[in-house]
Parts: C-alpha cells; sequence; structure tokens
C-alpha cells in the first residue's frame, strides 16, 4: 500500500488499470489500489478489469474518484 502510493506520487499516472481474475482472493488488490489512488492522486482515472477462469474479460470497471 505504501509503495504504490509512493509510485504514484512519483509516476503521476494519467490513469490506472487493474486486470484481476473473477476468484474472490483478486479482489483486495482492487480494494489496496483504489485505496492509494484516493490518497495521492484521487482525480486519476481508475479502471478495474475482471478477467474469468477461462481468460475471458467479464467486465470493465470506471471507479469514481472519492466524492
Amino acid at each position: 500500500y505504501e509503495k504504490l502510493k509512493a509510485m504514484f506520487l512519483e509516476a503521476r499516472p494519467r490513469s490506472i488499470t487493474v486486470t484481476r481474475m473473477q476468484v474472490p482472493c483478486c479482489g483486495g488488490l482492487s480494494n489496496v489500489v483504489a485505496r492509494a489512488r484516493n490518497e495521492t492522486i484521487p482525480d486519476t482515472a481508475l479502471s478495474i478489469v475482471t478477467i474469468g477462469i477461462k481468460g475471458e474479460e467479464l467486465s470493465v470497471e470506471q471507479v469514481p474518484p472519492p466524492a
């Protein structure tokens, strides 16, 4: 989490995309990235792409900035 925050502050990306599998254990990564983004570069676009167990793209979620 702290390393992600440091990377975001140094790199100042224009957007962030998290690619994760649909299995429950992968959801934590998305939450950590969103939290780090919200605390450091809240206006940066964040997308979460979910991949199925057979490799198919299941969804693309645009995570809004914090209110």
